[in-house]
């Protein structure tokens, strides 16, 4: 029997290339035989993400909108980092990309209930253009599936480091 990989995509917000991007990173992923599941506008809520938890584990969870110093922006307000955590290791997620303004501060609290998530995330404290935001994010979905392997996705995607994404590694990796 062959797994099919899984992708739940969260899209949020009024960013002008977001469409963009959240189409070109289904569309890549579903072109490679990954199944995809969308949560969009009122569906990128607490509530969304509780049912689309209940389908099964995934294997990359994709964020695409806002963040603050408390967390993550969905439609139905702030998701703090604490709870996207414990979200992504209730689904099992293996990575997940947080293309979302300066998300790296929020990463200890993610990891520290997902331990096993690599993660993609911004780093410029003033934030990431939203014409930025949507080219990383489609070179990065189009070398994730090419390479099966966020690091080395970020690091093509983001030049080698010289735009302001990074991959942070799984905390229980960095423990080992």
């Amino acid at each position: 029997m062959v797994l099919m990989s899984k992708a739940i995509i969260v899209a949020a917000g009024d960013l002008e290339h977001l469409p963009s991007e959240i189409q070109t990173v289904s569309n890549t992923l579903s072109a490679a035989g990954w199944t995809v599941r969308l949560c969009l506008a009122g569906d990128a809520s607490r509530a969304g993400l509780l049912a689309a938890a209940g389908e099964g584990d995934v294997d990359l969870a994709w964020f695409g909108l806002h963040s603050t110093a408390d967390g993550f922006v969905l439609s139905d307000g702030i998701w703090p980092s604490s709870e996207l955590g414990a979200w992504l290791r209730n689904v099992n997620a293996c990575d997940v990309v947080l293309n979302s303004c300066y998300s790296i501060e929020h990463i200890s609290a993610i990891q520290r209930a997902a331990d096993g998530v690599g993660v993609a995330c911004t780093i410029n404290p003033a934030g990431v253009d939203d014409a930025l935001a949507w080219q990383v994010g489609v070179h990065l979905v189009r070398a994730y599936v090419v390479t099966e392997e966020l690091r080395t996705s970020v690091q093509w995607a983001s030049g080698a480091g010289s735009l302001a994404y990074r991959f942070i590694p799984p905390a229980a990796e960095a423990a080992a």
